[in-house]
């Protein structure tokens, strides 16, 4: 019975895994499934065979379906082992099906269940290995000895965060019996055995530098050399101790991050969770101690490596960043918690059958406290559902890649760096052919001489220097070459040229004048992308709590911003007014930027009506105090009620603060 509703529920997960390419890192791992290409360092060797395997070797679903497996798979797997973890902690089988259930239906665990991504698959092999440490303890096998060995290097052929359980594994192994047995136990040639089966694990790192010798579409450090290697392994690129090379030590941002991981849990676990967390760490505090120590020492790794990696949560990518590495912290979570359960129920059998003499009630009240429990892992299910449920049918992220090629006129050159256009727009281009006739450069890389050669096989006509470096000079020296085909950036690269919003994009040109000269083709270019092409996503509460799905919307919105920055450039003032009533209108109704931007465009052409109304509507003591938007007021004043005493007053005081800042004004 306890199998049938495992395998149900892995069945509710097969349900809802995606259909389409997912934000993040998620659909680099689709593409690689589908490449036998490098994924980003560390390269996740075991992770991406296996996604080649599945991805090549199943005929039916989609690619990132098929690589799901990956992650809905483990999941299952590790709420087993859960259930099987807690029965061994003389856990009632009631709580220990709960509580691995529970596991399942947390945020952060079902929705990277059911996309591609490596985080299910690390928290399984640590869940196997603290499950064979904690069986160790009991019954003393050397043939445990070997699994751990192999899953310790599997688990440095998947993902390097397992380091953080180390110390914990140590202290679990470090029982003066346990000592015993390896001294009188493990020979020398037990002790090779040991060595061996680790290396066996570690042997799929032989993945990426074989994959490297076939060229694939997706390289990042060319593996076939060992410097490269060596760069893969150690993620030197981003920085070997940090989780993204934008990193940097910031202590206020830092306890900040702690803060974050407290706020997280909360709103996962809900007050509910929280208590019985609470309670089962102090229960475990006194009656399991060795795993009360364990679970703080990792747990206090996991803090401590968050406060380290210092992620600076300003924005939706960043948080959805951070979510994926509370994943291993919610595993260690779920032990107390089952924990806690176990000893409220216990707690209010004891004080129902203690103070109530009714034999009926005393069955009632204790089915009472049983429904409690179900009704709290319900509405985390439930709640979660709302949105996990959406997944599958979610392909924002594929329309936004095709979005962005279809941007591109034909034979233009295409670069998009960040996570959420870069990687969909690999899987399309590379893996299912779409847009094949522009050229695809991805310039973060350029520097890797292995990438300039694939370069300049894929592209004959482009011009690749031999050298390159990221620079200004070499930069420039790329962008000029190669201006005749057309260029199409993500973001602008170089303050001596100029940039034009084309959609989504930006297109680059040498002068101004030259700009000036192409001004009514990049207007109508324009009109037509956000008139026929584009379809600027909407977000309801639910689908708003998918972190990358707000980062894909702030893309459109802040490239409908800048479309309404060029019609007013060119002098088309009223359709410029109109983008932006409507961005305000349909997507951002409080935000206080936007609706400045709009009062000024009013103000400029003397609708003052219109841009009172909306005055009206702004959060005024915060703004007028605002040195960036001081001289907005002003000017609006100044047009739209030259009596008012308002003018001198917010010369005055943006004389006094701009003594003090000298901000960057705004266009508008």
């Amino acid at each position: 019975m306890t199998f049938l509703y495992y395998l149900c529920l892995w069945i509710l997960l097969l349900f809802n895994q995606s259909l389409y390419v997912f934000g993040g890192d998620s659909a680099e791992f689709s593409f690689v499934s589908q490449s036998l290409s490098v994924a980003h360092p560390p390269g996740y060797p075991f992770y991406s065979l296996l996604a080649n395997i599945v991805g090549r070797s199943m005929p039916f679903f989609t690619p990132p379906w098929r690589v799901s497996l990956l992650s809905s798979i483990p999941t299952i797997i590790t709420a087993y082992l859960i259930y099987q973890i807690l029965l061994r902690m003389k856990l009632s089988k009631f709580v220990s099906i709960l509580s691995s259930t529970l596991y399942i239906f947390l945020f952060p665990i079902w929705s990277y269940a059911v996309i591609p991504e490596v985080f299910a698959l690390n928290n399984l092999f640590v869940c196997l290995i603290t499950f064979l440490l904690y069986i160790f303890e009991k019954r003393k096998s050397v043939s445990i000895l070997y699994l751990f060995s192999l899953l310790v290097g599997l688990s440095v052929s998947h993902h390097h965060i397992f380091v953080l359980f180390i110390p914990g594994w140590i202290y679990l192994m470090s029982g003066e019996k346990t000592i015993l047995f390896l001294r009188k136990n493990i020979s020398k040639r037990r002790a090779l055995y040991i060595f061996i089966f680790f290396l066996l694990g570690c042997g799929f790192y032989l993945y990426p530098p074989l994959a490297s010798r076939l060229s694939p579409p997706l390289d990042w450090e060319n593996a076939q050399t060992l410097s490269g290697f060596i760069r893969l392994i150690t993620r030197s690129t981003y920085g070997t101790f940090k989780a993204y090379s934008g990193s940097s030590g910031d202590i206020l941002n830092q306890l900040y991050d702690v803060l974050s991981l407290i706020i997280f849990v909360v709103h996962d676990f809900r007050i509910i969770g929280i208590v019985l967390l609470v309670a089962g760490l102090a229960w475990l505090h006194k009656q399991q101690r060795r795993m009360f120590t364990f679970i703080g020492i990792t747990i206090l790794m996991h803090v401590f490596f968050l406060f380290y990696t210092n992620f600076f949560l300003h924005g939706s990518f960043t948080l959805a960043m951070y979510e994926r590495f509370l994943i291993p912290i919610y595993l260690l979570f779920i032990i107390p918690v089952g924990y806690g359960l176990e000893q409220v129920i216990s707690f209010i059998g004891k004080f129902i059958t203690l103070y109530v003499r009714n034999r009926v009630l005393i069955k009632l009240c204790k089915i009472a406290v049983y429904l409690f429990a179900l009704s709290y892992v319900f509405i985390v299910f439930w709640q979660n559902y709302r949105t996990v449920g959406k997944i599958k049918t979610l392909d924002v992220f594929a329309t936004y890649a095709k979005n962005l090629l279809d941007t591109v006129p034909r034979g233009g050159i295409f670069f998009v760096g960040s996570d959420n256009s870069y990687f969909p727009s690999v899987y399309y281009f590379f893996s299912q052919n779409y847009r094949k006739d522009v050229k695809f450069v991805f310039l973060n890389i350029l520097e890797r001489e292995h990438y300039r050669k694939n370069l300049k096989k894929l592209y004959p006509e482009l011009y690749v220097p031999t050298h390159y470096q990221k620079n200004n000079k070499d930069i420039s020296d790329f962008l000029e070459k190669n201006a005749r085909f057309g260029i199409y950036l993500e973001n602008p690269l170089t303050s001596s040229h100029t940039w034009e919003p084309y959609g989504l994009l930006w297109k680059f040109y040498k002068t101004n004048k030259e700009a000036a000269s192409d001004s009514a083709k990049l207007v109508k270019a324009n009109k037509d992308l956000w008139n026929h092409v584009y379809t600027i996503p909407k977000l309801n509460k639910d689908l708003k709590s998918i972190l990358h799905l707000n980062v894909v919307q702030d893309s459109y919105l802040n490239a409908y911003m800048n479309y309404s920055k060029l019609l007013f450039a060119t002098n088309h003032m009223d359709e410029s007014i109109q983008v932006i009533k409507k961005l305000i209108r349909d997507y951002r109704p409080q935000d206080q930027n936007s609706k400045m931007i709009l009062m000024n465009l009013l103000v400029s052409q003397k609708k003052c009506t219109d841009a009172t109304l909306l005055l009206n509507t702004l959060n005024l003591s915060n703004l007028k105090t605002d040195v960036l938007y001081i001289p907005s007021f002003i000017t609006y004043y100044e047009t739209c009620d030259s009596k008012s005493q308002e003018i001198n007053r917010l010369k005055k005081m943006y004389l006094e603060k701009s003594k003090k800042s000298k901000p960057k004004l705004t266009e508008f």
